[in-house]
């Protein structure tokens, strides 16, 4: 099977989105920086020769395609180098939540 038809069967059976629901600790549908990253994977896996995915899915093995998948959200995640730390991870490090005293301030209440 080609690397296209592999990927839009895991799209379909939701196979990304169910590990990254594992990784984020919530449950589908998936929102804000999962949801992100779940399309980061997909274009990830596009971008990717497709070679080792297709050995893994020829071979029948889902708990290996699984693991394969599981990898690339944890190497995506981890790394400083992907597009999800440099995107929206970096982001989210670097910034916090106003309270209501500085939104008051900020509005001119006191």
């Amino acid at each position: 099977m080609e690397k296209a038809r592999i990927i839009e069967t895991i799209a379909r059976e939701r196979r990304v989105e169910r590990i990254v629901a594992t990784v984020f600790r919530t449950s589908l549908p998936l929102h804000g920086d999962a949801a992100d990253l779940s399309q980061m994977i997909y274009l990830e896996l596009l971008s990717r020769p497709g070679r080792e995915l297709e050995q893994i899915w020829s071979s029948g093995d889902t708990a290996r395609a699984d693991r394969y998948l599981a990898g690339v959200v944890m190497k995506k995640i981890t790394s400083r180098d992907s597009s999800y730390y440099r995107q929206i991870r970096r982001f989210n490090d670097n910034s916090r939540a106003l309270t209501d005293a500085e939104m008051n301030i900020e509005n001119g209440k006191n």
